[in-house]
């Protein structure tokens, strides 16, 4: 489970990953080539398997996405989703959430917070999302952005 918050390029992202009794912490989004960035939820090896082959340029067979959804920002901002396969589809504007987290992250960006607020608050509330929470700026790769991590206070263990 995941809690992915994105608004004018900004993508944050919690880094919990549940499975069966275990649960750990994975880096959930990637910076692209042209600078943007792709992050994904739900069923991870899907998840995962399907932003490194978007990474890689979408070169050969898309993988299955079954149980997942892989999400891209570009450095324009626009985001497209790949939810039950590729191709991925552009929706209009630059606001998204998805996840378990993603009602309350979306009713806080409607609010004025920002994406990394939006998600440390929905790790307060959601079992299956906590940080640390990590977010990247969509912009064209001559900018020099980088990933950050960002530890929200009062972060379950």
């Amino acid at each position: 489970m995941t809690t992915v918050a994105i608004k004018d390029g900004l993508v944050a992202v919690d880094s919990q990953l549940t499975g069966g009794s275990n649960t750990v912490r994975i880096q959930k989004v990637m910076r692209l080539p042209d600078g943007g960035v792709v992050t994904g939820c739900g069923a991870w090896a899907n998840a995962y398997a399907a932003m490194c082959w978007v990474a890689a340029g979408e070169r050969g067979e898309a993988p299955d996405l079954d149980g997942a959804n892989v999400i891209i920002v570009r450095p324009d901002w626009s985001v497209w989703i790949a939810e039950e396969g590729f191709p991925a589809y552009p929706i209009v504007g630059t606001v998204y959430t998805a996840g378990c987290g993603s009602d309350l992250a979306r009713l806080l960006l409607a609010k004025g917070a920002d994406p990394i607020q939006a998600v440390a608050e929905a790790c307060e509330h959601d079992a299956f999302s906590s940080g640390p929470i990590y977010s990247m700026q969509a912009a064209p790769i001559d900018d020099g952005l980088s990933i950050h991590t960002i530890k929200p206070a009062g972060k379950r263990k």
